[in-house]
């Protein structure tokens, strides 16, 4: 395999890591004081973040995960995840993103790169319905945008924070979620995983 081929695998259809996952700024929000966050590096993806120290993190098919349990990697449906929640961020290049999806997006339309990562979604079955507008931020300085949705998933709601955060070259396409329930008791973690990404260039194409 090239190096081109690899590097191209992480945009070929961001639905794929969703699908094997389960078997198929707004501005910063202060660190919950009883959360410890922890930080996390992982040089090949090009990617560092900081997550709450009880829970998981799993890296597979050129994305990343981090879970409220294990039983979230481990499920087998959405629809499964009761209290629980996760992140998943995919990265890639930005050049190789215009390719596979026939645009000539820069790193400041972070807004339509998110537009473009839905509808990608949605060409798999899924069905977003907006909770809030899509609106732009800053995440240590990237340009990043976020759109807070509702989809159903077996007969329950689903509500999720899909976000694209940019820098130069780089991009990460980012989607966190729980059942509705416990959206709200998760959406403050959900916000400052996000807002401690940070991309790097991945230690592979240094």
């Amino acid at each position: 395999m090239t190096q081109t081929t690899k590097r191209s695998v992480f945009f070929m259809t961001p639905i794929i890591l969703l699908l094997f996952l389960f078997g198929c700024t707004k501005k910063e929000e202060p660190i919950q004081a009883n959360i410890n966050y922890i930080p996390y590096t992982n040089d090949e993806l090009g990617i560092s973040l900081a997550y709450p120290e009880d829970w998981v993190v799993h890296n597979a098919f050129g994305g990343l995960t981090v879970a409220s349990s294990q039983d979230v990697i481990d499920g087998d449906s959405l629809a499964d995840l009761g209290d629980n929640g996760f992140v998943l961020v995919i990265p890639g290049e930005l050049g190789i993103f215009n390719l596979q999806t026939k645009q000539q997006f820069t790193d400041a339309d972070a807004l339509q790169i998110l537009g473009v990562y839905k509808q990608l979604l949605e060409r798999e079955g899924q069905s977003y319905l907006g909770l809030e507008p899509p609106q732009s931020f800053t995440v240590d300085g990237q340009p990043a945008a976020m759109m807070v949705s509702r989809s159903s998933e077996e007969g329950k709601n689903l509500v999720t924070i899909l976000a694209v955060i940019m820098n130069d070259e780089y991009m990460a396409l980012v989607s966190a979620a729980s059942l509705e329930p416990a959206a709200e008791t998760m959406r403050p973690t959900f916000e400052q995983v996000i807002n401690s990404i940070h991309l790097t260039t991945p230690a592979g194409l240094k």
